[in-house]
């Protein structure tokens, strides 16, 4: 019973989410002329592009495959119109005056390169196709320079053509991927069938008025104190028993590997957890707080995990760049029960979605990014002294 109580209460919280987020939410449009900064997320983006200007690490790419007729004037149509309405895809971000600022492209078209390769044998299709793709995906953007997004269409046959689209990380998440396919769905449908949609209130939230309204509020002295003394001292290097050391130049091509549970541990997990009071994610993360204990020997480990900032209702239809890595940082001892470790990292959890500061760059954390290989193997000192005051003078 204390369990459905439980899980109750946070789906009560869920559903009144917007009632809470409406009377705290205090984002306002961006004074008209005003220079907008980047978030929190892009500066951490921008630094590191700056650091790697030729390396398409941080390149978004998705295709998209279309079955049946395609109504190319009607798709490029519909194109134009869901970048009109979101100056996020019309972005890019110039060093000026000290620091990176977003500057939104009023005037250029969408470029969509075509290519025909419905006259090919099916082999040699098949391998032009990958030969676009793959280059359009590994061509680097500069960020000082319009456009940071590149749209493709290959036509197959009459019956099928694929769609790549590519962009920079630092205008796009993944949440926003789905409002783009929407949007674009919602535009050639109502074009191909002389439906008129809707048009969206002209004086709506944009992401540079988020990008502007964050970086201009006030901090709350409290809470960075708090963060302060959680992630002070020294900043520990997880030394894992790998295979192979670490390349003086990395390649950045390495690769991930995927598992999916069975429906019987899944549901021990489930059960575990709700035996706990605690959610699938903490419960897991604990495991993994413990597996790399065991493997490293060492106590004191910071784990990086990706959140959203879209906490105001207010943003959920926004595109932009809402992404973070908030860093959970424990101490993990050989004599402590997994229970006490996961109750640990319950509060963890627990305290980091409770508070909300803006992201800084230290000189803790430059200097310990100039002694990791990613700088020592990619930039000389004079650059990467240049690129630090450069993003200390603007965080």
């Amino acid at each position: 019973m204390k369990n459905e109580t439980n899980s109750r209460s946070l789906l009560a919280t869920w559903k009144n989410r917007d009632k809470k987020t409406v009377g705290d939410s205090r984002i306002s449009k961006a004074p008209v002329g005003a220079t907008i900064p980047l978030s929190s997320g892009q500066q951490r983006l921008w630094f590191l592009q700056r650091l790697l200007p030729e390396n398409p690490v941080y390149n978004y790419a998705e295709s998209f495959i279309f079955k049946g007729e395609l109504n190319e004037a009607a798709f490029e149509h519909s194109l134009q119109s869901v970048f009109e309405e979101n100056p996020i895809l019309r972005a890019y971000y110039p060093y000026e005056d000290g620091r990176p600022i977003q500057v939104t492209d009023e005037s250029s078209k969408v470029d969509l390169k075509r290519f025909d390769l419905s006259g090919m044998p099916k082999v040699d299709q098949e391998k032009q196709k990958l030969d676009l793709l793959l280059s359009d995906a590994r061509r680097h953007f500069n960020l000082n320079e319009f456009p940071l997004i590149r749209t493709t269409l290959v036509k197959l046959n009459n019956d099928e053509h694929v769609f790549l689209l590519t962009m920079h990380h630092i205008i796009f998440d993944k949440w926003s991927m789905d409002l783009f396919l929407k949007e674009l769905a919602a535009h050639y449908l109502a074009y191909s069938t002389d439906f008129e949609i809707e048009k969206k209130e002209e004086n709506r939230l944009q992401f540079a008025d988020y990008a502007y309204w964050r970086k201009n509020r006030e901090l709350d002295a409290i809470q960075m104190a708090y963060w302060t003394k959680k992630l002070g001292g020294e900043i520990p290097l997880l030394t894992l028993p790998t295979d192979y050391s670490l390349p003086a130049n990395p390649s950045y091509k390495g690769t991930s590997y995927r598992t999916k549970f069975s429906s019987t541990l899944s549901k021990r997990v489930l059960d575990l957890s709700k035996k706990m009071e605690t959610t699938p994610y903490v419960f897991l993360l604990s495991v993994y707080y413990i597996l790399l204990h065991k493997y490293s020997n060492q106590k004191d480990i910071l784990v990086g995990s990706p959140i959203s900032l879209r906490k105001d209702t207010a943003l959920e239809n926004i595109m932009g760049f809402f992404d973070e890595t908030v860093v959970l940082r424990t101490s993990v001892l050989s004599e402590m029960t997994f229970l006490t470790n996961m109750q640990i990292a319950k509060t963890w959890n627990t305290e980091y979605r409770m508070l909300n500061i803006e992201y800084r760059i230290s000189d803790k954390e430059l200097a310990g990014c100039i002694d990791h290989t990613l700088l020592s193997a990619t930039a000389t000192e004079e650059q990467i002294k240049q690129l630090c005051e450069e993003a200390k003078s603007y965080g």
